[in-house]
């Protein structure tokens, strides 16, 4: 098999689930690894004693112990690292008769053969539940048993590890009972990056909390908080399950980055960003929907929200580090829109939509950017857009040339409170005093616009394209009063000034978007 032949790569199943389980990262990745230098751990809970049994985890621990061979039913296996005799007792004599659990003797026995057979220099660690907390203590038992010292650094990346509230893992420390800790990093390890799942609560919540292991100034840490359920981080061909496509696309390119080789079915599951962009925005649909379409419902569903640290938590779109990240590559003519002039022209927006079709419709929806061309932005068209579209002329005249015609034949504004100006928008208080009338209600059109203003003028501060598109409906309603009632309207002449005074404000297009301080 191809490969770095200086780097080993071992995968850690989580709880009941092992080395046959299809559609899970932590399997799935190691039948794709494309060499020969691969070990993988079944998880706890994973044989099945009334069929073939062929996932019981071999019971060696007190084997080492006690200084005694492995008896057939550890041999359920097939052939064990453990029948040499002779690297069999180098290892014993190593980690002083003791191991930590199963697995952890298991994974260091044949680490221990694999370097003495060929040395190597790198150990890619990947697991999942109880098996990413496996991979933290190899890493310890390796360091304790003198690796470090060879030479070998270790890279893990672990899948919301979590030991159970009853686990096999400690019990003593290394000199006295050969098990290694969980709750630090070892030296040795030089990158740890892991995936933590923020959505498991209630009873669940308290049994599966997940693990931060404190690191040294050796070692590169990064997490990837993401929203839903503890499995959905590795079961990547689950439907609508977009967190287990990025968790699989994460876990392949750090392997692959640090010397791990995959295979062709392997490799095209690793998301180019903009596939990774995509998959986060489907992610925060899904989890819009799970909030019932209402963000201030988010607070809610973050279970895990006082052991997990997410800087992103209270961002209404990004979810995570990278997610920004990814972002300002594939986007970054909106990155720059947002952090600056708060606006984009309709090719940029058009030529986003093309790239990143499920994108744009959440930022939409979340008022993030604007899409004039979509039917669900109607619904908005009262509302200022943190990044707004630049209209073009075409789009303004669509609401000044109706107004325009609409007061030809307009009577003149003669009043004195408020003055007659048509340079700046009345604000709600002026428009009522000047279209206070002693009998009729205030409905239909004025109603209207009586909505509208306090918007309008509010929205400035906001985004003053957004402002500026708020003219277009409240134009609407104007034109709409005095072509339906004309001079016969008892708020005729002040409807007619408030619409020379949108004319004049729809002549004067903003430059930017930034808001009015």
């Amino acid at each position: 098999m191809p490969g770095d032949p200086e780097v080993v790569s071992i995968f850690c199943c989580g709880t009941k689930a092992h080395r046959d389980t299809e559609g899970e990262a932590v399997a799935d990745m190691f039948r794709w690894c494309d060499s020969d230098r691969k070990w993988i751990n079944d998880g706890p809970g994973s044989g099945n004693w009334f069929t073939s049994g062929t996932h019981e985890i071999p019971k060696v621990e007190h084997l080492f112990q006690d200084d005694k061979w492995a008896g057939p039913l550890q041999w359920a296996r097939g052939q064990g690292p453990y029948q040499v005799d002779e690297e069999w007792g180098k290892i014993k004599g190593m980690i002083g008769g003791r191991g930590t659990n199963d697995n952890v003797l298991l994974t260091l026995q044949w680490l221990w053969l694999e370097f003495h057979k060929r040395r190597f220099r790198v150990c890619n660690l990947t697991g999942w539940s109880r098996g990413a907390v496996t991979t933290i203590a190899i890493a310890n038992a390796m360091h304790l048993a003198g690796f470090g010292h060879k030479g070998v650094r270790v890279n893990i990346f672990a899948y919301d590890p979590v030991p159970g509230d009853s686990n096999d893992f400690g019990g003593g420390n290394f000199e006295s009972s050969g098990r290694a800790p969980i709750e630090t990093l070892s030296p040795i390890v030089s990158q740890y990056h892991s995936i933590l799942m923020e959505n498991v609560g209630g009873l669940k919540g308290s049994v599966f909390k997940c693990i931060s292991p404190a690191e040294t100034a050796l070692t590169q840490h990064r997490t990837y908080p993401l929203p839903g359920g503890h499995g959905d981080c590795v079961k990547w061909s689950k439907a609508r399950n977009p967190a287990g496509k990025i968790g699989l696309s994460l876990g392949i390119n750090f392997m692959s980055e640090k010397g791990t080789s995959f295979t062709a079915d392997g490799n095209e599951k690793v998301l180019s960003d903009i596939q990774m962009l995509e998959e986060y925005s489907k992610l925060r649909r899904d989890w819009l929907e799970s909030c019932k379409w209402n963000p201030k419902n988010r607070e809610v569903t973050y279970w895990r929200s006082g052991t997990i640290v997410n800087q992103f938590r209270e961002n209404i779109y990004f979810i995570n580090p990278h997610h920004f990240d990814v972002f300002r590559r594939v986007l970054p003519e909106i990155y720059d829109a947002a952090a600056n002039s708060k606006m984009i022209d309709t090719g940029t927006l058009a030529a986003a939509k093309t790239k990143c079709p499920l994108t744009v419709p959440v930022l939409r929806y979340l008022k993030v950017v604007r899409d004039p061309s979509s039917r669900a932005a109607d619904q908005y068209e009262d509302t200022a857009f943190e990044i707004e579209v630049l209209p073009d002329m075409g789009e303004i005249n669509q609401s000044l040339q109706p107004l325009q015609n609409a007061l030809v034949n307009a009577r003149a504004y003669n009043k004195t409170n408020p003055p007659a100006q048509t340079t700046k928008v009345w604000t709600l208080d002026e428009w009522k005093s000047a279209s206070s009338v002693i009998f009729g209600s205030r409905r239909d059109q004025v109603a209207e616009i009586d909505r509208l203003l306090p918007i309008y003028h509010q929205a400035g501060r906001w985004n003053q394209i957004g402002q500026f598109r708020i003219l277009f409906p409240m134009a609407a309603q104007i034109a709409s009063h005095l072509t339906g009632k004309g001079i016969k309207s008892d708020r005729h002449i002040e409807m007619a000034q408030l619409g020379r005074q949108v004319v004049h404000a729809l002549q004067n297009v903003p430059v930017t978007g930034r808001p009015v301080r």
